[in-house]
């Protein structure tokens, strides 16, 4: 069934008035025949006379009519009220329940979903000493990160570098922070340190530090 909008009941309603008002305010008459002598002026003392009573019986028709127009004008606005906070209310369900919707894979909530899901298989690769020597493997897990940063719809700022960024998106849900900051220190010296200065303890400690974070943002509700 379609949904009629509250601007059109409103029309609908305010033109039904106004056909109210034009009723209540015109009436139509008839040209009396033309009559000469004794039967006009009867006719017209006759008229006169039923105007009168009129009058009497009935002092103030068109207070009634005002008054009843302005009821159902305030009732209409009340009815258009109603409809638009019913249809913001709608409005917000609709915004907030997906960003907040289990995901059918590990749990993850919304728009963590991408950083969860990276984090997990960087975590996995690092302890099954899979992509080369533990360097590498610690670079490509912040690398998983960063990229996994940018589909969580937060907007990167234009001074930022891709790992403050992913820094910041982390610390924005936060995840513990002594946890990401020994990460990001790992993967410092794994990137930009002396090559084969990395350890496999290293390497573990960057899977430590990850795990903490994975937890951190599955925790969030």
């Amino acid at each position: 069934m379609s949904r009629v909008s509250p601007r059109v009941l409103a029309l609908a309603a305010l033109l039904l008035l106004a056909v109210v008002a034009a009723r209540g305010a015109t009436s139509f008459t008839l040209d009396p025949l033309r009559l000469t002598g004794r039967a006009q002026n009867q006719i017209l003392q006759t008229n006169q006379d039923q105007l009168r009573g009129n009058a009497a019986t009935n002092p103030i028709p068109y207070v009634s009519l005002l008054l009843t127009v302005t009821g159902l004008l305030l009732t209409v606005a009340a009815v258009i009220s109603l409809l638009a906070m019913i249809a913001r209310r709608k409005r917000v369900r609709i915004t907030a329940v997906p960003g907040r919707e289990e995901t059918a894979e590990g749990g993850a909530y919304g728009s963590l979903a991408p950083l969860v899901r990276a984090g997990r298989q960087a975590l996995a690769r690092l302890r099954a000493h899979e992509g080369g020597p533990p360097s590498d493997r610690v670079i490509a897990a912040w690398l998983s990160l960063e990229h996994a940063a940018m589909e969580t719809g937060t907007e990167r700022q234009p001074h930022e570098t891709p790992t403050e960024f992913v820094g910041s998106v982390l610390a924005g849900h936060e995840v513990n922070r002594e946890a990401l900051d020994r990460l990001r220190r790992l993967y410092g010296r794994a990137r930009f340190g002396v090559e084969g200065v990395m350890t496999e303890a290293d390497a573990e400690a960057a899977g430590d530090a990850l795990d903490r974070i994975i937890t951190d943002l599955e925790a969030v509700r």
